[in-house]
């Protein structure tokens, strides 16, 4: 038992947590040598070399299961086999290159044409919001408008804001009866719907995502534009490359962007500009509040899914600018979702 290591030795041994070890072992990857009669698991020196091929393999972007196919083959078997992975590994990773490489394009084309790169954040931006009673919020796009709006919903009811939500079509039905109504409105419009949009003066505008670059479709956006003016801000998801081409439309710099993203490559560009960068554990940003920049580095308090991420992070900016007041507002995401210090 000499050369016996612990779970806590032999994870320190390989540089990685013991909670790993164990979901190795629960997987069947890397099973422990021995398991003791107080459940404790034991290791030894000759299970280094196998546990560095695990490590070696996720450092190549393999998954769990993948390396699961391969990690108690015969030699001939694993090269067949890896041959396979690597090859269609290779070809999603020149995907995602491409893909980053052409939203890094867009981005910096909207850039390019912004008199000054961070104008957004610029204490004499000269945007200025309404009184948060005359706030008018529209969500829209094609990926859970509900969601986001329900978020921000939740943020003005926390503060004790009475607020309105309601669809389009209700919006619509309603619109003589809200002029007389006091509290912030939040209207939710599908893709669809803008269509048949005639007037609407928002002062914020948040895009879930755009189905198509059809002529038709960027004219239907933009009527949500036609009154619009330096207090207009809109939030896009820098992941969607046709948000970000409608994003360089003239009549939508008119007012001010924010981006959102969790493309770790598009990082400086989202900093530059304005907006949230997110991996799920860490958010990091740089925004405006009122006439004040506010850097942002916060951790997440829970695993959220893909899609309330990515609705957390919409939300978010749009509440920055509404007129909260910052303890208020910090204090809404930190009993939601974030570790704020």
């Amino acid at each position: 038992m000499n050369d016996w290591l612990t779970v806590g030795q032999f994870a320190k041994l390989l540089g990685i947590s013991t909670r790993a070890l164990r979901i190795y072992d629960e997987l069947g990857l890397l099973k422990s040598y021995y398991r003791g009669e107080n459940k404790y698991r034991y290791y030894k020196n000759l299970q280094i070399e196998p546990a560095k091929e695990i490590l070696h393999l996720k450092s190549m972007g393999f998954s769990l299961i993948e390396i699961s196919k391969l990690i108690h083959k015969t030699k001939s078997q694993k090269i067949e086999i890896l041959e396979q992975l690597l090859i269609s590994k290779l070809s999603q990773i020149s995907k995602n290159s491409e893909a980053i490489q052409l939203q890094k394009s867009i981005i910096q084309k909207t850039l390019n044409e912004f008199s000054k790169p961070n104008k957004n954040m610029k204490k004499e931006r000269g945007i200025r919001m309404r009184d948060l009673n005359e706030l008018t919020i529209v969500v829209t796009g094609i990926r859970d408008i509900d969601l986001t709006a329900k978020i921000i919903e939740d943020c003005l009811n926390f503060i004790g804001s009475s607020v309105q939500k309601l669809n389009f079509k209700n919006y619509s039905d309603n619109k003589n009866k809200l002029k007389v109504a006091k509290g912030p409105l939040i209207i939710v419009i599908e893709e669809a719907d803008l269509q048949y949009l005639v007037k609407i003066n928002p002062d914020i505008v948040l895009i879930n995502n755009i189905s198509s670059s059809s002529s038709k479709n960027l004219a239907d956006y933009l009527k949500l534009y036609s009154e619009s003016g330096g207090h207009m801000l809109t939030v896009f998801n820098a992941d969607d490359s046709l948000s970000l081409e409608l994003a360089a439309n003239s009549e939508v710099r008119k007012g001010a962007t924010y981006y959102y993203s969790k493309n770790e490559g598009l990082k400086e560009q989202i900093l530059k500009i304005g907006g949230l960068i997110s991996n799920g554990q860490d958010l990091e940003g740089r925004t405006g509040h009122f006439n004040e920049l506010i850097n942002i580095n916060w951790k997440f308090e829970k695993k959220l899914s893909f899609s309330e991420e990515v609705n957390v992070l919409s939300a978010l900016l749009a509440t920055l600018d509404i007129g909260i007041k910052k303890e208020h507002l910090v204090n809404f995401w930190k009993s939601k979702y974030f570790a704020i210090t």
